[in-house]
This record gives structure tokens, sequence and C-alpha cells, in this order.
């Protein structure tokens, strides 16, 4: 549904607790062999987050045992399947077991979650307010489905978006945003979001600039564990007078696009490759109509439960003839509770083969070293999010400078199917604009999932 990885919600949390006591209470109470059998492994590794080995001993118990059906173990290994991506395998057996026993809450809502991982949110959205609104069901499954569902709004592609975003460099240069967008599941396994976006640019001694977008995304999975992000649009830029660098007003247009590939062989390890094709926002770059060809490439390790290591690098071919190499590491520990926590180290080298060439910000080459750590914190109807970064950061020929900055983002649900969030921040990282001033952001969205 979105870039991320799939994100554990309440329920697939809570049975993995449940999983994890019972394999600790097979150990503490000495019975060896059900703690190692193929059913007690499969449990273990799904304590600890490792699906694909999960999964290989669910099937092997299941068949060591063809004739049990035994539903706690059927909901094991759906869940795994689901980890995993299988979406389609583990909502057949979910199915089942609602079949076999309609009041099952936690079969109910990990259809729902199969459904909507697997990019079919009107059937997942539809099933998930199903259980939150059965008053047969205990009140604690309710409010899991209730959880689920804040998390769907917040954090998932909606069926329908509003947004306003503004920001305010150091530069003087204003941008203001709004954009609509829709989205619908097409063909059962693809999610489509068309709309539009219209930005405003203002900066003093400039006129006034307007960017008309019209874009769609295409989300889909390819094969197991393969899915596909494809975003094209077309825009035009307009002036209402000459901009500096031009002799006449602005009036041309640009087809962009970002395409990118996700596989995940294993349910630690990830990889994600893609291009893109985007204008650079300033206005002597929008003078010379410069833009840039991106190609990109990231991989993924979680070498623990909580921590994990990644790198990065990208490519990129700007119109005026820069070229601009990028890297990055980092590594991360997570925390998940009552308050998720992350906590990311990283470091960040770039480098331009024209410094400067004007236009745009591009040193001949510039590190960053920075510390971030992210809160979040779900209630029953709200969300809140922190973030607060603190770094150094050097380019050629100039002495090291103090970065980082904070956000903080505030959702709410006003209704069983609309969310809205507020959200602002600033930074003082070069990394962040165009131009390589420091920037201050504010949003306002409006999300609804039906």
């Amino acid at each position: 549904m979105n870039r991320t990885c799939r994100t554990i919600g309440p329920e697939p949390r809570r049975m993995a607790a449940v999983f994890g006591a019972l394999c600790l209470l097979l150990a503490v109470c000495g019975d060896a062999s059900a703690a190692t059998d193929p059913r007690g492994a499969a449990f273990a590794n799904l304590w600890n987050e490792h699906a694909d080995r999960a999964v290989d001993q669910f099937r092997l118990w299941q068949r060591e045992n063809p004739g049990d059906r035994d539903p706690a173990t059927r909901r094991g290994l759906a869940l795994a399947l689901s980890w995993y991506g299988l979406q389609r395998q583990a909502a057949d057996i979910y199915s089942d077991l609602i079949a076999e026993n309609p009041l099952d809450a936690d079969a109910r809502i990990g259809l729902a979650r199969c459904r909507i991982w697997g990019n079919r949110l009107h059937a997942g959205w539809g099933t998930l307010r199903g259980v939150e609104t059965d008053t047969r069901l205990s009140a604690a499954a309710r409010t899991e489905a209730g959880d689920f569902a804040l998390r769907v709004l917040d954090e998932y592609t909606p069926h329908a978006s509003l947004a306003w975003q503004g920001s305010w460099d150091s530069d003087d240069l204003d941008v203001q945003r709004l954009s609509a967008l829709g989205a619908t599941t097409v063909g059962g396994r693809a999610m489509v979001q068309v709309g539009m976006r219209l930005s405003r640019y203002a900066q003093p001694g400039q006129p006034d600039v307007t960017a008309m977008r019209w874009q769609m995304l295409l989300t889909a999975g390819l094969a197991p564990h393969l899915s596909c992000h494809a975003t094209g649009w077309f825009e035009h830029f307009g002036s209402d007078g000459p901009p500096a660098g031009a002799s006449e007003k602005l009036d041309w247009n640009r087809p962009g696009a970002d395409v990118w590939l996700t596989w995940q062989p294993t349910s630690r390890l990830r990889f994600d490759g893609g291009a893109a094709s985007q204008p650079v926002e300033t206005y002597l770059a929008f003078a010379r109509e410069i833009g840039y060809e991106q190609e990109n490439l990231s991989c993924e390790l979680r070498v623990a439960k909580a921590w994990s290591v990644g790198a990065s690098g990208t490519r990129a071919t700007f119109s005026d003839g820069n070229r601009r190499l990028q890297g990055r590491l980092q590594a991360g520990w997570h925390y998940e509770g009552a308050v998720n926590l992350d906590v990311i180290a990283a470091f960040t080298h770039m480098d331009d083969t024209l410094a400067y060439p004007g236009g745009y910000w591009s040193p001949d080459w510039v590190r960053n070293g920075s510390l971030t750590v992210r809160l979040k914190r779900f209630g029953r109807r709200w969300t809140f999010a922190l973030e607060g970064s603190t770094g150094q950061e050097k380019e050629a020929a100039a002495d090291g400078i103090g970065v980082g900055g904070g956000s903080g983002r505030i959702g709410l649900r006003v209704a069983p199917s609309w969310l809205i969030a507020i959200e602002g921040g600033h930074s003082r990282s070069s990394f962040v604009t165009s131009s390589g001033y420091h920037r201050t952001f504010a949003g306002l969205s409006v999300r609804g999932v039906f």
C-alpha cells in the first residue's frame, strides 16, 4: 500500500506475544519435545518475526499431522503467510476458519489485514469495520479492529485524500501546494490512485510561478515477495511574468515519473530499486527548465528483532550536464509498545561533478552524519508522532556546521471512515531543499477509506 514495509498491527502483535509466551512456557515446563517439534519451532520463529521459517515449520507440522485442524495452528500459519507476503494463501485459511466459526474475531481481523495488504482496500476495510461494529464479539476484539482501522487511516494509501502543504525556505522561497487524490482497486490485485496537485511558488522580486500536475499511481504485486510502485504525471509550469534568467513568462510542460520495485526474499531482508524524473524547484532552475533523471538502489537487513542496517546509492543526471552520486549507510533500532520508538544513525556522502553550476545547490562534495529519533503513539481515535534529529554537515572548502530539525504530526479519527491530520516542523539540513537552504513546513490533510 505504501513505499514502507508492512506495519505490524495490533492483532498480529498480540498473537506473536501469545505464541512467544507459549514457547517460553513449554521450555520452562521442561517439555523439550513440545518446544522443539515443528509446531513449537514455528511459533518460536513467528515470535522472532522469521515468517519464512515459520511457514516452513507449520507446513512440516501439517504434513506430519494431516488430520490436525487446530484453529490456533491454522491461525499461526495464516499469520506467517501474511507476514511473508503471501496474502491470498493466508486469506484462504482465514476464510475457512470464519466459515467454521463466524465469531472468530482473530480470523476476521486477519482476513481484513490480508485484503488490505493485498491492495484490496475496500474489501479489507469492510471486513475490518464488520468486526469493529459486531456487538456479538468481545469489547477487546472490537477495540483491536478499531486500532488497526486507525492505523490504516493514518498510514496507508486512502481511497480519498485532500491535502494542503506549505513550506517557507530561508532564501524567502515560499511554496504552497493543494492536492486531491482518489484511489480504487483494479483487477483484484492492483491499486490505482489518480488526482491533481497545484503548486504555487513565491519569492520577493520574482513573479509567482504556478505548476499544475495531473498524476496517476499504480501499486501492484508482481509476484510473491515482489511489488511495484509506479507514479507518472504531466505538469505545466507558468508564471505571471519573466523570472530572473528568463526573457519571457514561463510556459512549459514536463512529464515525470517515480517508479520503484521492492523485493523481500526473506522476512528480514529487503531490496528497493527505482528511477525517477523530476524538475528542480528553484527560480533559476525554472527559468532554465532544469530537471534530472535519477536511479537508486537500497538494501535493508534486520540483523535482530529490533536492529537493522541499511545502505543505499543514488545516481542523478541533470539536464545542464551535472552528475551526482550519493551514498548512505544507516543503522536503526526499533521498539514497538505503548509508544513506538525508532532511533536511526546515518552517514551520507554526496558528490557533484559540477560545483555550483547555477540554479540549485550543487556542492563539490558534502557529508552528513546524523542521529534521528522518532516517536509514535496511537490512542483510541488519535495518533501523535514526533521526530527530532541532530548532526554535523560539511561541504568541501567549508567548515562543518551543526544541523538538525524537528517535526510533529497529530491525527484524529473524526468519523469511522475519516481522519484529519495536521503537521509541521523545521529542518536546518541543506539536503531538504533544492536550493540548500533551511526549511519550515506545515500541512493539513483529510483522508478517507470506504
